[in-house]
């Protein structure tokens, strides 16, 4: 308490408050989730980022500024691995008489404890609906537009057979596209459908957009959960900033909204055309029972 003197030892952090240390730490150095047993470097942590994490240790358990190893983070790669030696450490300084000067978390509020509670309910709820959209791999997708696929047309499809030689018409791809769309939780449009020429094609579309929509969904659970979105590589190095993945975004949301609108154009002409030719079909077909019915009557009477 305050009324203690200063060289009072401190009782060393458990495993557990280690953990939570460090973690909140780690999170703060890579603005990025860091799961415990996860390597740190994987979590978005970088050389500077090993070195800055050790420092802010060392200031966090009032250490001497050369008390932790530089390698800290390479020779204990996770949360846990950390905190795992820190507390071996603060215990073996403990019992060397070595006085700590551990600085205390600042008590959670009221307020803040209900937006931590309502934060993990979101968390829990956004983890459910991810599971529900799991992303499958390619030959999962692949068999299920197969399948799909082949109840429609009535037969068993290639996977490098064109979309438009087994027989599926402008009206039978707006019924693939929605049957895909809901089976994989993706919008998938129907001149999309044509786009990707193969079944084959078609699954590793279905898959890309799965992947996106997975991304997407990541990103809002993240902001709404007040942590950043995860970083995107750029050009294989580097990340995007928030901003430039907010462009990207609204710029990639007008170039689709615009593709919308012409395939929905293309795809109207393309029913209005049907429509016409089954109406000339008919009309022939008219014309060929009433010339046979004529060419009956006149035989007929031919006879009589």
């Amino acid at each position: 308490g305050s009324g203690e003197p200063d060289g009072e030892p401190e009782i060393p952090p458990t495993l557990e408050e280690m953990i939570a240390i460090v973690r909140v730490i780690a999170e703060q150095v890579a603005s990025n989730d860091v799961p415990v047993d996860e390597p740190l470097f994987a979590a978005g942590l970088d050389s500077l980022g090993a070195v800055e994490l050790r420092n802010a240790l060392q200031v966090r358990l009032g250490l001497a500024d050369d008390a932790l190893p530089v390698s800290l983070v390479f020779e204990h790669p996770t949360v846990g691995d950390v905190a795992d030696f820190l507390v071996a450490y603060l215990e073996d300084q403990a019992r060397q008489g070595v006085v700590l000067r551990i600085k205390a978390l600042a008590p959670m509020t009221a307020e803040e404890l209900e937006q931590e509670a309502e934060a993990e309910a979101f968390e829990e709820r956004m983890a459910a609906e991810e599971a529900a959209h799991e992303i499958m791999d390619l030959s999962d997708v692949t068999a299920q537009v197969h399948s799909v696929l082949g109840t429609m047309v009535g037969r068993s499809v290639g996977g490098d057979e064109p979309l438009a030689a087994v027989g599926l018409d402008s009206l039978g791809s707006v019924e693939l596209a929605r049957e895909l769309s809901a089976r994989f939780s993706v919008e998938l449009l129907p001149t999309t459908v044509f786009d990707n020429a193969t079944p084959d094609h078609l699954a590793e579309h279905v898959l890309e957009l799965q992947s996106q929509s997975s991304l997407q969904r990541e990103d809002s659970r993240r902001s709404l959960s007040g942590r950043p979105p995860r970083p995107r590589p750029s050009g294989g190095s580097g990340v995007l900033s928030a901003s430039a993945v907010a462009a990207a975004v609204e710029e990639n949301q007008r170039n689709e909204e615009r593709q919308r609108a012409v395939e929905a154009e293309e795809l109207q002409r393309a029913v209005e055309a049907e429509e016409l030719q089954r109406a000339v079909e008919a009309e022939e077909r008219q014309k060929a029972v009433e010339a046979e019915a004529r060419h009956k009557a006149a035989a007929a009477a031919a006879a009589a």
